[in-house]
């Protein structure tokens, strides 16, 4: 958890902490895998063409343009997988994505109104969802493919119920 200690207040401490999905990198990996078949498929194509330099040439370099694209889609998801941490503290409720466009919201726990969870089918099989948080008087915040989304909202509700006693 690096740099977590500097958001921190005095007498803070973090109850639960969780990020990104890896769900996030199913673009990547699915750009990689077409990748490797324009790959393949280019490597059968030139051999069966025989010694037409020009159009091998100009069929090679096709080939790897998904792979630009797989490359920054790897890049990309993993700064956003990186540089995101959802948090419960004692105190407040941080949620934090992003490197290039940070999204990031910090709400007082005594002033959280409702932690809204969505899920789909499959991210109930594997374990993630959307955390919309809904302060009272502010607006709400939505968090896309958070890991364990239920198990941040109940956090969040045991320590709201342990604090109002």
């Amino acid at each position: 958890m690096p740099n977590l200690d500097k958001i921190l207040l005095s007498d803070e401490r973090i109850t639960f902490h969780t990020r990104k999905s890896l769900i996030i990198f199913t673009m990547p990996v699915i750009w990689t895998a077409f990748t490797l078949f324009c790959l393949l498929q280019t490597s059968h194509f030139v051999a069966g063409l025989g010694s037409s330099m020009p159009l091998i040439n100009s069929i090679a370099t096709l080939a790897w343009l998904p792979g630009f694209v797989a490359i920054f889609s790897w890049l990309n998801q993993g700064l956003l997988y990186i540089t995101s941490d959802f948090i419960v503290t004692n105190q407040r409720v941080i949620l934090r994505e992003g490197f290039f466009f940070r999204h990031s919201t910090e709400t007082r726990l005594s002033a959280v109104a409702e932690i809204k969870v969505d899920q789909s089918l499959l991210g109930q099989v594997l374990n993630y969802g959307s955390i919309t948080v809904n302060s009272f008087g502010g607006s709400a915040d939505v968090f896309n493919a958070i890991r364990s989304p239920y198990a941040f909202q109940r956090k969040v509700s045991e320590i709201s119920a342990n604090a109002g006693r």
